[in-house]
């Protein structure tokens, strides 16, 4: 069954799947389909993210590669932590002041992080960008990636996500 999501001059999100496996359950992925206003010849989006891009004339499918492991979520105030090595997380200076000073040190932009082992889902630059008027944490998997995701669960807003990456993507074959 296909239901309306999302309306676009250029796209309109047709239906979602959420639980596409693939084979023998080693790849995990959102697939949406897009009816598009029709794009001239065949495009493959082969970018270096986690998502797959297929359009051709009024179609488009859209596939956001899950992640499931452990990323980490960066705060964005540093001075205010302390790195504990031997656990491999920060802990806010109000924590921190409580536990033995001699195995801790002061968080860097690099350490101050705690660490979540979940499922995830890639979230575009623009829906990162607007993560802070929500209550989603941005998770990487070191400090250096750009590639943000968020948790995957009942709660997230797929479509949401879908139609940011759709209007890059879409943008780009057009």
């Amino acid at each position: 069954m296909s239901i309306l999501l999302q309306n676009s001059e250029k796209y309109n999100i047709i239906s979602i799947d959420q639980t596409v496996d693939r084979y023998d359950d080693s790849e995990k992925a959102v697939m949406a389909t897009l009816s598009l206003s029709a794009i001239p010849e065949k495009t493959i989006a082969k970018l270096n993210l986690p998502v797959f891009f297929y359009a051709r004339n009024d179609r488009a499918i859209l596939k956001l590669f899950l992640y499931e492991g452990t990323l980490k979520h960066f705060f964005d105030d540093p001075e205010n932590y302390y790195y504990f090595p031997e656990d491999d997380v920060a802990y806010h200076a109000d924590m921190a002041r409580f536990a033995d000073r001699s195995k801790c040190r002061k968080a860097s932009r690099k350490t101050a992080y705690t660490k979540n082992t979940s499922v995830f889902i890639p979230v575009s630059e623009t829906y990162a960008s607007l993560s802070h008027d929500k209550d989603d944490l941005l998770f990487r998997k070191t400090y250096q990636n750009r590639q943000e995701y968020i948790l995957f669960n009942s709660e997230t807003d797929v479509p949401a996500v879908i139609a940011s990456w759709a209007d890059i993507l879409v943008n780009q074959a057009l």
